[in-house]
């Protein structure tokens, strides 16, 4: 749809204004149809109310199937943000900056969008001792499963996971190039030849090591999708776009601001719903 197009699809009245909310419950997506159907339509989500109900019935689902449910209430403002990630994630080499301060939605929206696109979402777990060497053992096993198996693969990654600074130069990389230079060792080598090499014979490419190994960073770019969760407080963020060009030029920026007041009516409605004898006033 052309621009003029869409500008007369929403001018209703034809006389060359459009509703600020319009604008806000214009949605387009596959989020109107059921997770594990195959080629699903992207289409315009006429009403939003509708679209509404039928995601808080997939999230309905994930907590049933999940060992980490979670407690969301589907507000307008909430499904803004969760259309763009879904947006961003099913596009080809597609990945997220989310920027916003902590418990303002960014990980239950890319956990959401993960489940609604058929996503599996990598996160490494920190412990005691968790270094750049572990850290190393994560990425390979994550590009592994992307390249090599061919899985849709989301990698949630957050600010407060930041040990070593060198796990932020090695996304930049990833984001940059596809991989990660002297990650992978012989032994893993032999693994990734193992999952590309029926891919090549399938697309017809003569199975050399170095169209092997460029066909397993082109399945990597194609298949792993990265949503980095950022605060904005302070100077990190600023310093890290600048000495890490790629989570600026490779990602597209969403921007979680304050939630508006209508979010906060949405939500505590939902929480006096559950409460008994709670009057109107």
């Amino acid at each position: 749809m052309s621009f003029d197009a869409l500008y007369k699809h929403l001018d209703h009245n034809g006389d060359g204004t459009i509703d600020a909310m319009e604008i806000r419950t214009l949605f387009f997506g596959d989020m109107m149809s059921a997770p594990g159907i195959p080629k699903r339509p992207y289409a315009e989500c006429s009403d939003w109310k509708a679209m509404q109900s039928e995601i808080e019935a997939h999230l309905k689902t994930y907590n049933e199937m999940s060992s980490k449910p979670m407690d969301l209430v589907c507000f307008l403002f909430m499904l803004e943000h969760l259309s763009r990630v879904c947006r961003v994630i099913k596009s080809p080499g597609g990945n997220a900056l989310l920027v916003g301060v902590g418990g303002s939605g960014r990980q239950s929206c890319v956990r959401l969008a993960c489940f609604l696109a058929d996503f599996s979402v990598f996160q490494i777990e920190l412990a005691k001792g968790y270094n750049m060497e572990a850290f190393r053992e994560d990425m390979k096993k994550m590009l592994v499963q992307a390249g090599a198996n061919g899985e849709h693969t989301v990698f949630l990654f957050t600010d407060s996971q930041i040990k070593d600074e060198g796990f932020v130069e090695d996304i930049n990389n990833l984001l940059n190039t596809g991989e990660i230079p002297n990650l992978m060792l012989p032994e893993d080598k032999d693994e990734i030849t193992n999952g590309v090499r029926p891919v090549c014979n399938e697309k017809k490419i003569v199975d050399t090591v170095d169209n092997i190994a460029n066909l397993f960073v082109d399945r990597v770019r194609e298949m792993l999708h990265i949503c980095l969760c950022m605060s904005p407080v302070g100077d990190s963020l600023r310093i890290r776009c600048r000495q890490f060009p790629s989570l600026v030029n490779c990602m597209t920026l969403d921007y979680f601001s304050s939630w508006p007041e209508q979010a906060l009516l949405d939500v505590s409605t939902m929480k006096l719903a559950e409460l008994d004898d709670v009057t109107e006033e």
